[in-house]
Parts: C-alpha cells; sequence; structure tokens
C-alpha cells in the first residue's frame, strides 16, 4: 500500500499525488514537488518529510495552520499522521491518504470514469457538507464563535494575552492546550465530548492554571472558563 498527498479546494478536487520519501515542498511555485495552482496558497507553503514511516509537516507560512486540531505556527514542525486533514488556507486542505500505487507516478490520480450510481451521489453530498461545516469551524472568526459559544470568556483576547509571554514555556504551553480545547470543542462536542472534557482537563491541570502562583486574571479567566465548560459537558450534554 503507498501513500498520496490528497489535495482538496482546487476545481478538480480531489487530487492525489504520490508520496515519495524525504521531504516533498508543496506551494504554488512550479519549483514546488508538489504544485498547488490557488491564489490563496504560498510559492513555498508546507513541507512534507518522511521520517522512518512516520510523517512529518513544517508550516512555511508566515501565519498559523492546523492539523487536525493541533495549531502548526510558522516555521513549526509538527507530527502529522494518516487521514489528518491540514487546513492550508481558508479554501485549501490536504491529507496524507493510504491508496493503491498510481501508474503514473507525480501525477494526480486518475477520476473514475464509471458514471456514478444514487449511493455515490449521496456520499458525495455528504462529504461536501461535512467538509464545508469543518471549514466554517476552522477558519470562522474565533471572537465570534467564543461570544457566541460563552458570553463570559473572550477567547480573542485570552489569547492576546498569553501572547505577550512568548519567552515563557509554561504560558506557551497553555495557550496551546486552551487552543487545542477550544478547537476540539467547537469541532466534537456533539459527537465525541469525551474527548473534548479530556482536553479542558488537561488545561485546568496544568500548573499555572491549577495553581495561578502570579494572580494573573487571565489564568483565573481560564480556569473558570474550562470549569464551566466540563460542568456543561458533563451535565448537559452540549
Amino acid at each position: 500500500m503507498s501513500h498520496f498527498i490528497e489535495i482538496n479546494g482546487l476545481p478538480d478536487s480531489p487530487s492525489r499525488v504520490p508520496c515519495s520519501g524525504g521531504s516533498m515542498m508543496i506551494g504554488s511555485s512550479s519549483n514546488c514537488e508538489v504544485v498547488i495552482a490557488h491564489p490563496e496558497v504560498a510559492a513555498q507553503a508546507l513541507v512534507v518529510d518522511v521520517r522512518s514511516g512516520s510523517f512529518w509537516i513544517q508550516n512555511l507560512n508566515p501565519y498559523s495552520i492546523y492539523a487536525g486540531v493541533e495549531e502548526v505556527a510558522s516555521q513549526e514542525w509538527s507530527p502529522c499522521e494518516v487521514e489528518t486533514v491540514v487546513q492550508l488556507t481558508k479554501s485549501v486542505s490536504l491529507r496524507i491518504v493510504e491508496g493503491q500505487t498510481s501508474d503514473t507516478p507525480g501525477a494526480a490520480v486518475a477520476k473514475d470514469s464509471q458514471p456514478l450510481d444514487a449511493s455515490k451521489i449521496l456520499q458525495m453530498v455528504i462529504i461536501a457538507a461535512c467538509f464545508i461545516g469543518a471549514l466554517f469551524i476552522l477558519m470562522a472568526d474565533k471572537g465570534e464563535i467564543s461570544k457566541d459559544f460563552d458570553r463570559k470568556f473572550d477567547f480573542n483576547a485570552t489569547v492576546r494575552a498569553l501572547t505577550l509571554y512568548e519567552d515563557d514555556i509554561e504560558y506557551v504551553t497553555v495557550r496551546r492546550y486552551l487552543q487545542q480545547a477550544w478547537m476540539a470543542d467547537r469541532r466534537f462536542r456533539n459527537r465525541r465530548p469525551g474527548t473534548v472534557m479530556k482536553c479542558y482537563e488537561i488545561l485546568i491541570n496544568h500548573r499555572l492554571v491549577r495553581e495561578n502562583p502570579d494572580n494573573s486574571e487571565t489564568l483565573t479567566e481560564i480556569n473558570e472558563y474550562a470549569k464551566r465548560r466540563l460542568s456543561n459537558l458533563r451535565y448537559s450534554g452540549s
């Protein structure tokens, strides 16, 4: 079984390119191993690296992207599991998938030329609806969603406050835990509430959030917000 990079968000999506060993540069430049001709995609946007059978990505954009619920900051490396959706831009996403070896390495896999039956059409409609919903959650304004979801907590303002402590690894970790919990809450709370609760428990149990040694108002707000969400998830299922 071979691995492919599947690209979504283009007129001919999904398209697949064989994932060779070593590093593959992805971007809109013709010099890249995987060329994505889309105005939102940077000339050099992403590196996919195969390391001992594992996949890693490096975000070359000046902004953060998401691999599943994990935020990948600019220039940062992150492991990437098979089937994990990497939201490269507002419109373009990709993932590493398994499949049969292509007869034409380096080219997109040809689409099935057989007529689509009703079940295939229904599957395509469901997949499209799920993708559009996930894209809205990922790319919609975080502040607006946060206020509708929990009016006592301003996610954007809190993240900005934590960014002031970029040189403190503990504050950086709290920010990452908060972002992971926030994203998981919006993506999985109705389907996998246990997963969301685990993210909030990790956040609450971090030393800074649990003890708040600096008596920080920001950390207090994070602690209270996480406890409210845990309570709602346990007793109301929302």
